[in-house]
C-alpha cells in the first residue's frame, strides 16, 4: 500500500510540474552583429550551457534566429552565441543589462513566470529590444470585460471566436488572470490580416455577444453582429482590441500607460480632448507617426516628422482608446496608448 502510495505521489508530482512548464522564446537580431550569421545558438543555466544543443533558426529569414523551450518557472543566465560552440558568444555589450559571468562578460537573466507563453526578442550583444520579430507577426491580444454582465459565471469562462481561428470557441479560451473581470487571450497575426470576430460566455455558441454591436459591428447573418479588426501593418509589434461585453465601447480596464520603446518620447494631454502633442527628445532624426484606432485601422499619419514633434488633431475622431506607433529613421519603433475623452 505504501508503494502505490509513494507512486501515485510522484505521478501526482510530475502531472503538477508538467502543468507549470511555460513556452519560452528565445529570439536574438543578428543584422547589426558586425558578420554574416549562418548559425547561432543560445546556451543557458535551463539546458546546461551547451550550444550545441541551443541551435536557432532563422525561419523568416530576417535576421531574427530563435528557438523555444519549454521551462519550469523561475530565473536563469543565458547568452547568444554565432556559430555552433563557445568562441563567438555575446557579452561584453550587456554591461547595463546583465550580470557578470565570471570571464570578463556578462550574462543575461530571464524571469520565467507562471501562466502565459513569453516571447524574449533582443539585438545581439545589445540590451534593446530587437524591433523586428522572430516569426514576422504581431502580438494580438483580444479582452472583453464582462464586469456589467448579469449572472456571468467565472467557472465557465469567455470565448473569442473568429474567422482567424475557424470560429471555433473551443479554441478561443480567454482567461482573467488578475480577476479584475478583464478576459484575455493572445494570438500571433501577420500584419494586415483582418477578420470579423465576437466574444461569448461559456465554452461553446449560444451565449454570445451580438445585439448590442449594431453601431460598430457587421451583419453576422443571423440577427446579431460580428465585430472586424485589422492587425496593424505600420512596424507595431503588439497591439490589443479591448471592449465592454456586446458592446461598442473600450474597457476602462486597459491602460493608457505609455508604451514606448524609444527614449524621450511623451504625448500630452493624455486622456486629451481636442489636440494632443507628440515630442520627440531626438531632434536630429525624423519619423513616422500613425494613431491607429482599436480595429487596427490607421485614422492619422504623419510622415517624416522633423523637429521636436507633431500635433494630433482630434477632429471627427470618437471618443476611445487609440494606439500612437512612431518609427525614427534608424529603425527604432516604439508606441503608445492615447485616450480621447
Amino acid at each position: 500500500m505504501q508503494k502505490l502510495f509513494t507512486l501515485c505521489f510522484f505521478l501526482l508530482l510530475a502531472g503538477w510540474v508538467q502543468a507549470q512548464m511555460v513556452e519560452v522564446t528565445f529570439a536574438v537580431d543578428m543584422n547589426d552583429a558586425g558578420e554574416t550569421v549562418e548559425a547561432a545558438f543560445v546556451a543557458g543555466e535551463f539546458q546546461n550551457w551547451t550550444p550545441a544543443d541551443g541551435a536557432l533558426d532563422d525561419a523568416n529569414g530576417n535576421g531574427v534566429w530563435a528557438r523555444t523551450y519549454m521551462l519550469a518557472p523561475g530565473t536563469y543566465l543565458y547568452k547568444f552565441g554565432i556559430g555552433s560552440d563557445w568562441g563567438n558568444n555575446e557579452g561584453g555589450g550587456l554591461g547595463d543589462c546583465g550580470v557578470d559571468d565570471g570571464n570578463g562578460g556578462f550574462n543575461r537573466t530571464v524571469t520565467v513566470e507562471a501562466g502565459s507563453p513569453q516571447i524574449i526578442e533582443v539585438v545581439y550583444n545589445g540590451c534593446d529590444e530587437s524591433s523586428l520579430t522572430f516569426d514576422g507577426k504581431v502580438a494580438v491580444t483580444f479582452g472583453v470585460d464582462v464586469n456589467d454582465v448579469n449572472g456571468f459565471d467565472p467557472a465557465g469562462g469567455a470565448f473569442v471566436a473568429g474567422e482567424f481561428q475557424g470560429w471555433t470557441p473551443g479554441d478561443g479560451a480567454l482567461a482573467d488572470e488578475d480577476g479584475d473581470g478583464l478576459w484575455t487571450r493572445t494570438y500571433r497575426l501577420f500584419p494586415g490580416a483582418t477578420s470579423p470576430y465576437k466574444f461569448g460566455q461559456g465554452s461553446d455558441w449560444g451565449n454570445n455577444e451580438g445585439g448590442g454591436l449594431a453601431d460598430c459591428g457587421t451583419d453576422d447573418g443571423n440577427g446579431g453582429f460580428n465585430r472586424n479588426f485589422e492587425v496593424p501593418n505600420d512596424g507595431s509589434k503588439e497591439v490589443t482590441f479591448a471592449f465592454n461585453y456586446d458592446s461598442c465601447e473600450t474597457s476602462d480596464l486597459v491602460s493608457v500607460n505609455d508604451l514606448s520603446t524609444l527614449s524621450g518620447v511623451s504625448i500630452y494631454p493624455n486622456p486629451m480632448t481636442n489636440v494632443a502633442s507628440i515630442r520627440f527628445e531626438d531632434e536630429g532624426n525624423s519619423h513616422d507617426v500613425f494613431l491607429s484606432n482599436m480595429a487596427g485601422q490607421v485614422v492619422r499619419q504623419y510622415h517624416d516628422v522633423r523637429g521636436n514633434g507633431v500635433d494630433i488633431e482630434r477632429g471627427n475622431l470618437a471618443p476611445g482608446l487609440y494606439f500612437v506607433t512612431f518609427r525614427n529613421q534608424v529603425g527604432q519603433i516604439g508606441s503608445a496608448k492615447l485616450m480621447i475623452q
